[in-house]
């Protein structure tokens, strides 16, 4: 059974439902703020639901050899740089559309080449240069975009914005310095650490904030969107996309990633009636052209 999931048949498919269900991730975060929940609520609900989903895998990943070393890396791995992608991206989606989100959210690769640009693994030619010039001038048009729809103010747009790219950055570190773990572990393993992690954090953030009694006095409908971000939009993509991984390989799981910002942005139209600009669409062909030209190159 598990041979036959993993056939590139199933692959394609499972890929796709992963990219599709984190897609649906800032619409069911931004319906939860629509609910009246904060940041430091909204992720405490979500990986309270993700938790019993991670147990098994993190148990089983303790069988493997696990060096204090390791527990070490990837203790300050995913608090740096996972952790704090996530808490940027929540923070962001407070104050700009879903579409905006993705797309921005989208460039990480971008930083991950001017990292590695940095400590020597990479070398800035001028097709490196070109794709991040596309990008940019991608993020423009979004911005722009968004500007001249008056959809949102011109001051929340800039916190958005800003605090999305930090967790493009955060996220790109995490990529890049997870790299070890990943070979050590698989990344399916180390991923499942992470979201340990991260739910430990955002509950005791939470209990610092808010009393623990709190966490069991929301209404149904709080708690309905809380299990389906948690579950739509957390565990069965990211195992959807680790099994489309092993069965289609790295490459052909990029391109279908490209499709991840027009879902969104096709989601934030349709469930949350954001609008849709031609500013945005150029933004988005930018950015996915520019994205796609870096991945050619390497």
């Amino acid at each position: 059974m598990i041979k036959k999931l993993e056939s590139p048949y199933y692959g394609w498919i499972f890929a796709l439902l992963g990219v599709i269900g984190f897609s649906f991730k800032p619409v069911l975060i931004k319906l939860g703020y629509d609910s009246s929940l904060g940041v430091v609520e909204t992720m405490a609900l979500r990986m309270l639901f993700v938790l019993p989903f991670i147990v098994f895998p993190v148990i089983k990943s303790t069988k493997l050899i696990l060096t204090p070393g390791f527990i070490r890396l990837a203790t300050v791995v995913a608090i740096v740089s996972y952790i704090s992608a996530m808490i940027f991206d929540f923070l962001g989606l407070q104050y700009v559309n879903v579409g905006t989100e993705r797309l921005v959210l989208f460039t990480y690769p971008i930083f991950v080449v001017i990292f590695s640009i940095v400590v020597g693994k990479y070398k800035c030619t001028k097709a490196v240069v070109f794709s991040m010039l596309l990008t940019y001038f991608g993020i423009v048009f979004v911005f722009v975009g968004d500007m001249i729809s008056a959809s949102i103010p011109t001051k929340e747009l800039y916190s958005g914005v800003f605090f999305i790219i930090l967790s493009a950055i955060s996220f790109a570190i995490f990529v890049l310095f997870g790299e070890r773990a990943v070979k050590q572990i698989g990344a399916m393993f180390f991923s499942s650490w992470c979201l340990l992690l991260t739910a430990i954090v955002s509950l005791v953030q939470f209990l610092y904030f808010y009393p623990f009694i709190k966490l069991f006095t929301y209404s149904f409908h709080v708690y309905k969107i809380s299990f389906l971000l948690a579950l739509l939009g957390t565990v069965f993509p990211f195992y959807f996309m680790s099994i489309g991984l092993r069965s289609i390989g790295a490459v052909k799981s990029a391109i279908l990633n490209n499709l991840g910002p027009i879902i969104s942005i096709m989601l934030g139209y349709f469930i949350l009636y954001e609008p849709i600009t031609l500013y945005q669409m150029a933004g988005f062909i930018l950015i996915v052209f520019g994205m796609f030209w870096l991945k050619k190159v390497q």
